[in-house]
């Protein structure tokens, strides 16, 4: 009876190929991962010039900004939330001014949404406590 050419392998040889593979998709995956990491924006101001470069600053005017509010209020109530955690480390000044911005925000959206000034001042209300809190962890990670 004829030997089968599957079954003439050795087992060093079967697992010699799977090995292989692992190692070169282990390869591809750091090479991806290492890309998206030198590409994705690290800092508010970055953020700003992708979406900006992309054309995502033109987002309040799509149709599906109904769809999109909730998802937009829970990023800032994140954003809150983080903030409050590293209070203890920071103090409360860029959570206040935070949630002044949010607050300045949420009420001229809502009485005033052809005042564009103060909806920029609460913008930048929200990006100075983020960039206050930022540089304040900062000079805590040099302290220690």
């Amino acid at each position: 009876m004829p030997v089968c050419p599957c079954e003439s392998t050795t087992a060093v040889e079967k697992t010699a190929v799977p090995a292989a593979a692992r190692s070169s998709a282990r390869t591809a995956g750091t090479l991806v991962l290492s890309i998206l990491v030198a590409f994705f924006p690290k800092c508010p101001m970055c953020w700003a010039a992708y979406c900006s470069a992309l054309g995502l600053a033109g987002l309040a005017g799509s149709p599906y900004m109904e769809a999109l509010l909730p998802v937009l209020v829970a990023m800032l109530g994140f954003h809150l939330i983080s903030l409050g955690k590293q209070a203890n480390k920071v103090g409360y000044g860029p959570l206040l001014i935070s949630v002044a911005g949010a607050a300045t925000v949420f009420l001229v959206r809502r009485y005033a949404p052809a005042t564009s000034w103060a909806l920029n001042g609460g913008i930048l209300l929200i990006v100075g406590g983020s960039v206050w809190n930022s540089l304040a962890m900062r000079r805590c990670v040099a302290v220690k």
